[in-house]
C-alpha cells in the first residue's frame, strides 16, 4: 500500500479531490486509508476504528492544525471538516503521493493535479509545492469550500430531505461527484457507499474528540 521513493512516501490507490474514478466502482477498497480501516475492522469489529483514527489525529503536528484552522476561516468551512479530511487523505502526512494511471495526488489533502492542475496554475502553484503543507492546505481547502456551494446547491436543487447531513454528503462528493451528485438528487446507491459514511463519521468524532481532549498538539 505504502512504499517511498526520493524522500516522498507513495500511497497507491488513493483516492483524491475530484477523483470521480474506477475504483468507487471496484471491489477492492478506493484509497489506502479505507484499506487501513478496513483492515483495523477485521482485526477489532466493524465500528471499533475510533482509538486507531484519534492515534493518528494525535500525531498532527501544530503547524498542520494551525494551517487547517488558517485556511477553514479564510474560506469559510469547518476547520472540523478540514481536519477529518486531511485524516482521511493522508492521515496528516504532507509527503503523502497517490500515484496511478487516472492520477497523481499530492499532499496533506491529496490533489489530484491532473484533474486541478489548472487551478494551480491559477493560484500560482507549481505541482511539487503541494507538498509544502500549508501550500496543500490552501489548494486543499479552495477546492473544499467550492465542493461544499455545490452540495448545498443539490441538496437544494433535490427538493428532499436528506438521509445524511451536509458535511456526510460533502465526503461523498469530495470522494466521487458522479456518484454523490446521484445519491443527493436520486438517491442512487453507490458500492461501498456506507463504508464511505461510516469512517467519515468515525473520523470526524475522533477528529472531535482528540481536539475537545486536548490531545492535538497545541497550534
Amino acid at each position: 500500500m505504502a512504499g517511498s521513493g526520493k524522500g516522498k512516501v507513495f500511497v497507491f490507490g488513493a483516492l483524491s479531490l475530484g477523483v470521480i474514478g474506477l475504483a468507487m466502482a471496484s471491489s477492492s477498497p478506493a484509497y489506502a486509508t479505507e484499506t487501513w480501516l478496513n483492515k483495523e475492522e477485521k482485526k477489532k469489529g466493524k465500528g471499533k476504528v475510533g482509538k486507531t483514527l484519534k492515534d493518528a489525529a494525535k500525531r498532527f503536528s501544530k503547524e498542520l492544525v494551525a494551517s487547517a484552522k488558517k485556511w477553514a476561516g479564510k474560506r469559510g468551512i469547518s476547520s472540523l471538516d478540514v481536519l477529518t479530511t486531511i485524516l482521511l487523505e493522508s492521515r496528516g502526512n504532507p509527503a503523502a503521493h497517490a500515484l496511478s494511471e487516472k492520477e497523481d495526488s499530492r499532499g496533506a489533502m491529496q490533489v489530484n493535479i491532473r484533474a486541478h492542475g489548472d487551478l494551480l496554475q491559477k493560484l500560482g502553484y507549481k505541482a511539487d509545492e503541494l507538498y509544502k503543507l500549508d501550500v496543500g492546505i490552501e489548494v486543499g481547502t479552495y477546492l473544499l469550500a467550492s465542493k461544499y456551494k455545490k452540495v448545498l446547491k443539490l441538496i437544494k436543487q433535490s427538493g428532499r430531505t436528506q438521509e445524511y447531513t451536509p458535511d456526510v454528503l460533502l465526503r461523498l462528493y469530495y470522494a466521487g461527484p458522479k456518484y454523490a451528485t446521484a445519491w443527493i438528487l436520486k438517491k442512487t446507491h453507490f458500492k461501498n457507499m456506507e463504508t464511505y459514511v461510516d469512517h467519515w463519521k468515525e473520523a470526524r468524532q475522533a477528529v472531535a474528540d482528540a481536539m475537545a481532549e486536548g490531545l492535538m498538539r497545541k497550534s
